[in-house]
């Protein structure tokens, strides 16, 4: 089976990507590699390649059977690689460092190396002695058959000078690297027909041996301060998309290996898959009928874009889905982008690395590209703002700097379009722009790749669509856990927040848990998009009702125990008392009343008069007897007397103190808090 990655992005999602996500190393292409945890591959800080090689002696390098060979970077040269066709690149400077301990060692006659190989001598099949004669024959002389040179002619050996000792050699210098095997002794010396498999043993040993000795002079600490591979992928796809990683990995592809065959096909839809599969079989004069051994291909890299559809990718109970019809061959890869983390999990079963959000820096060096006139960025204040109302988001900055670029627009200009009504920012964000690098039949405008994803989790996940439903009525930053419309089983409602944190419509906030429980925060733009979306495709006064109906019955009392909790529910509940789609009186004036009573627990009086006003008038047309109506004007007349306004607090007090009279026992302690409190009222007039 070939190896499956997926690239899945996530501050967008991401036109994420966003989580995208790319697990995978160049190395990890070897058909025979086996594959192994991820994981643990993600915190190795470097590699040391160590094996066996073909030894190509000179006048200038006498080199022997069982010497020891190390690259090291010459001249333009990374340490590996041929003239003609480049080099990779140098080994890290931990490495580097280490080489050169072990040489100057060696001068001083300290090295360790005769320690190691005679520890591994002790097992006969690593003896030197096992190895047998060190035989170099003519370049031109043909081996003449057999498992040795038995039948091959002494007269034709080369004849050198015998070594002082049988001390393992090290050479340093550029290796070679091709992708077969050098049989023609007149090219390559020992890398020719007398080859036998007798030395492999022992130079496999001494390889080891000084491997051994090179991570012997490395200080711990230099190996903990070097970046781990995860951290240096992560920062190197910081601000680029995983369409971008997708290609900047299949161009390094082709350069490592010329000969493997790249495709790339959408899985927008299968329509548009078929068709790239029918372009590709045209492409290669392919017969459509044909079948067979995809092995015989040789190796090749397949990237699936745009695989954002479970159905699509996996198929219904009706018809089968796109990886249904994928190839496997242990000669093969499969590179996946997504923006949905489930489905990345699924086609690759952990070989996913989410792409990060940008930070400022990065944001503002992705606009600086994307931008013609790089005047614009003169106006550092108008720069940041745009930064800041965009959340460092690629695809908006990209759609931005499409926009500027096109009507010759200051940014300041732009700021100000973002900044006026929701319709206004929805339009910005729904203008599609040209993006060479993404599929001609996939959507760039920020708001259509979201409601796509809207579309989706309403078509295969109900609870996760009324959660989404009810975010985009409250606050989009820091929501507590126990604010959430509850659901049971408790799985049930772990899948559906983890469903819409894969999409990055939801996100748990780094510093974790507070007060004991999770808290998330909503992407700003994606708040606003999902907000206009459930106008266009539901009821929203009934969507923005049901939300203040949940919070009015979660909404913990005014009791100064409860105050962490009511202090992290008050922007939710303020939001939804703003809302004017909803005209529930009922709900918002249960609301309102609590929301009034806390605020003026925690000093902020006008706002706690102006929301038990509103719960007043919400209660307007009940009998003047209802006990609900009378509790709401008592704490109204408490905020009145908090905020100075005495003469409304006595006269509302003496409208309660009447009711309660008639309808309350003349014991009751709310007719006596009543007339308590409007005797204390006058006092504060001076009597009356």
């Amino acid at each position: 089976m070939g190896l499956r990655a997926c690239i899945c992005s996530s501050a967008e999602r991401r036109e994420y990507s966003s989580r995208a996500m790319l697990d995978m190393h160049i190395s990890d292409i070897t058909p025979s590699r086996p594959r192994h945890n991820s994981l643990h591959r993600w915190w190795i800080r470097f590699g040391l390649m160590v094996g066996i090689g073909r030894g190509v002696p000179s006048a200038e390098a006498d080199i022997r059977l069982g010497d020891v060979v190390v690259s090291q970077p010459h001249g333009t040269f990374g340490g590996v690689g041929f003239e003609r066709t480049g080099s990779l690149n140098a080994p890290p400077q931990i490495l580097l460092t280490a080489v050169g301990r072990v040489r100057a060692n060696e001068l001083r006659g300290r090295s360790k190396l005769s320690e190691y190989v005679s520890k591994i001598s002790c097992i006969p099949k690593f003896q030197r002695k096992k190895a047998g004669p060190d035989i170099l024959f003519e370049a031109a002389y043909d081996h003449q058959g057999g498992q040795r040179c038995d039948k091959c002619s002494t007269d034709r050996q080369v004849a050198r000078l015998p070594r002082d000792s049988e001390e393992v050699v090290v050479h340093y210098g550029t290796i070679a690297s091709g992708n077969q095997v050098v049989r023609d002794g007149r090219t390559c010396d020992y890398a020719d027909s007398h080859k036998n498999k007798t030395w492999q043993p022992y130079a496999a040993g001494t390889a080891a041996a000084y491997a051994k000795e090179v991570l012997s002079v490395i200080p711990p600490i230099e190996v903990a301060n070097t970046r781990a591979a995860e951290e240096a992928i992560r920062d190197a796809t910081i601000g680029t998309g995983k369409t971008q990683i997708a290609l900047q990995f299949a161009y390094i592809v082709k350069k490592t290996w010329p000969e493997c065959s790249i495709f790339w096909v959408p899985a927008l839809s299968f329509e548009s898959f078929e068709q790239a599969c029918v372009d590709i079989a045209r492409a290669l004069h392919i017969p459509q009928a044909a079948g067979g051994d995809e092995d015989r291909a040789g190796r090749w890299l397949l990237v699936v874009g745009n695989a954002d559809d479970p159905d699509i990718l996996f198929g219904t109970a009706e018809s089968n889905g796109i990886v249904d019809y994928l190839p496997e061959s242990e000669e093969g890869v499969t590179v996946y982008t997504t923006r949905i983390q489930d489905v990345a999990v699924s086609l690759t079963r952990g070989d996913v690395l989410e792409l990060g959000a940008m930070n400022p820096q990065d944001a503002a060096d992705f606009l600086k590209k994307s931008l013609v006139r790089k005047d614009l960025l003169h106006d550092e204040a108008a720069t940041k703002e745009l930064l800041g109302e965009l959340t460092c988001l690629s695809l908006a900055i990209a759609q931005a700097a499409a926009y500027l670029n096109r009507n010759r627009m200051s940014i300041a200009k732009y700021v100000q379009l973002l900044r006026n009504t929701e319709q206004d920012i929805v339009g910005l964000m729904s203008r599609e722009f040209r993006d060479d690098t993404r599929h001609k039949s996939s959507a760039n405008a920020v708001a259509t790749t979201w409601v796509v994803s809207f579309s989706q989790i309403q078509a295969h996940d109900a609870v996760a669509a009324d959660l989404l439903a009810f975010r985009s009525c409250v606050e989009w930053k820091a929501i507590p856990r126990s604010l959430l419309p509850s659901v049971q089983p408790e799985e049930r409602m772990e899948e559906a927040i983890g469903r819409l944190c894969g999409h990055s419509f939801l996100a748990r906030l780094e510093d974790g848990e507070r007060e004991g429980e999770e808290w998330y925060d909503i992407h700003r733009l994606v708040h606003l998009a999902m907000r206009v979306w459930t106008s266009g495709h539901g009821d929203a006064a009934e969507v923005a009702q049901k939300a203040t109906r949940h919070v009015a019955d979660v909404f913990p009392t005014n009791d100064y125990a409860n105050r962490a909790m009511w202090r992290a529910y008050l922007p939710h509940a303020l939001r939804l008392l703003e809302n004017p789609q909803d005209c529930n009186a009922k709900e918002k004036s249960k609301l309102s009343l609590w929301v009034g009573r806390c605020l003026e627990l925690d000093g902020r009086i006008p706002e706690a008069v102006r929301w038990l006003e509103e719960c007043s008038r919400w209660k307007e047309g009940l009998d003047e007897e209802d006990a609900d109506q009378l509790f709401s004007q008592h704490e109204l007349a408490i905020a009145y007397q908090a905020d100075g306004q005495v003469k409304k607090t006595v006269e509302l007090l003496e409208h309660v103190v009447a009711v309660r009279a008639k309808v309350l026992a003349e014991e009751h302690p709310h007719r006596l808090a009543s007339q308590h409190m409007l005797a204390g009222s006058f006092v504060s007039q001076g009597g009356r």
